[in-house]
């Protein structure tokens, strides 16, 4: 669960029947978008298969760190204009 300004972004709930379990899960476009959702449910069919999961490359800080650099030294604009 994550909270922010009295409103959840995120919350995962299992449901769980005797023939089932199920996953529903409430978020926020803001926390959560169509590319978000399908990298979560790759992930979670790798780990109910039983496969190894993938390591992140980098984190969501040192991404936005880059972006600053290069908005800094006018490379993101440059690729922009490109």
């Amino acid at each position: 669960m994550v909270p922010m300004m009295d409103h959840l972004l995120f919350c995962p709930t299992v449901y769980r029947t005797p023939e089932r379990c199920y996953l529903a899960i409430k978020t926020h476009l803001i926390f959560f978008d169509g590319t978000s959702i399908s990298q979560l449910i790759a992930e979670l069919n790798r780990a109910l298969a039983g496969r190894v999961l993938l390591g992140e490359e980098c984190t969501i800080q040192q991404a936005a760190m880059l972006e600053e650099r290069q908005m800094a030294d006018g490379s993101h604009e440059r690729a922009r204009d490109y």
